[in-house]
């Protein structure tokens, strides 16, 4: 037995009268299911994937999903109202750039990279009792709470096929969250739609994901070929943190994983090896003294040697003669140091 039905219709505004025409597009009739899972409303823009039979276009907005049959009704009805999505820049996602290049995401994307990534979208449950439902028991979708729609992101980390993000926010994070830091102006304004929306954004490290390369695509930059300006989604990639940034991103991911103290142990350190650096002349010359001191012991053993062995003489010759002769030497020498130069 027929218990839900899904119709699907195409809204489009006529461009001369501005009137709103809806065109069907196809239907769902589902048998002995009692709830089935729908594109759900928002206060932000939603989107679904759904192929239509002579239909090109894959990627909808969503503008409304109701009942439009009795409740008590079998099969109840709902409709779904899509109309397509403004035709921007060309969309390539990052798994085919890499397939039609023979490339590793490694050669295309690293660490502070700029993306954006569909992370899809909550749905809602529709019953036969033409009810409109959370999906909370649905597990494996998308939750409240959890990470959602395309937005831009930061790429994290890349390890083989595996690409790890932090997702932007629009929303103003507290300047006390230590795991959130503000996209600087310079950033924002190479974007081409998110900087000219004139929000701020910040990046919340706390919510890493590891995303498919099948969700990432570039974002629609303003760039250079060959000297021609240009404005869409550059497959190269190269829109990337300034240095200040990816800093700021180390830190925020610090605190992500509890090490609180890490700025002051880099400053610590950078004070340490500053400091090994200054004494690093004085190692140099402590090392010289202690050469010359063994040297000079080497020469004092020497010395002592021949002390001994003169005494040994002068004791054999009836003593004093030793102390004698070294007194008129002293005294010999005492006398060519007082002469006047050239005397």
């Amino acid at each position: 037995m027929d218990t839900i039905v899904i119709r699907y219709y195409q809204q489009a505004k006529s461009g001369l009268s501005g009137t709103v025409c809806l065109t069907p597009l196809g239907k769902e009739t589902l048998e002995s299911i009692s709830e089935v899972l729908l594109p759900s409303s928002a206060a932000h823009k939603v989107f679904c994937i759904k192929k239509f039979t002579g239909v090109d276009n894959y990627r909808w907005h969503v503008e409304g999903v109701c009942l439009v049959s009795l409740p008590t009704a079998s099969p109840v009805v709902y409709a779904v109202t899509l109309s397509k999505i403004f035709q921007g820049p060309p969309e390539e996602y990052l798994q085919k750039t890499m397939t039609k290049r023979g490339s590793s995401l490694s050669k295309i994307i690293q660490s502070g990279t700029v993306v954006e990534v569909d992370y899809g979208f909550i749905q809602a449950i529709g019953r036969e009792d033409g009810l409109l439902k959370t999906n909370k028991r649905y597990s494996d979708t998308l939750q409240k709470g959890e990470m959602h729609k395309r937005r831009l992101a930061v790429v994290v980390r890349v390890n083989r096929n595996v690409v790890q993000v932090a997702p932007v926010t629009s929303d103003p994070q507290s300047p006390n969250d230590k795991t959130t830091f503000q996209l600087s102006r310079d950033t924002l304004d190479q974007l081409t739609v998110w900087g000219s929306s004139g929000k701020q954004s910040w990046v919340i490290s706390s919510m890493i994901e590891s995303v498919s390369a099948s969700r990432i695509l570039p974002p629609i930059t303003d760039y250079e070929v060959r000297g021609v300006k240009r404005k869409g989604r550059n497959l190269n990639y190269v829109l990337r943190l300034t240095p200040d940034e990816k800093e700021l991103l180390k830190g925020c991911l610090t605190h992500t994983i509890g090490v609180t103290d890490y700025q002051q142990t880099k400053d610590r350190l950078a004070a340490a090896q500053q400091q090994i650096t200054t004494l690093a002349p004085m190692h140099a010359a402590l090392e010289a003294a202690n050469a010359k001191i063994a040297q000079l012991e080497l020469e004092r053993t020497e010395l002592a040697l021949v002390n001994e062995v003169a005494n040994d003489w002068d004791k054999r010759m009836g003593g004093g003669c030793l102390q004698k002769a070294v007194d008129e030497l002293r005294e010999l020498y005492s006398e060519i140091e007082g002469e006047p130069a050239g005397g």
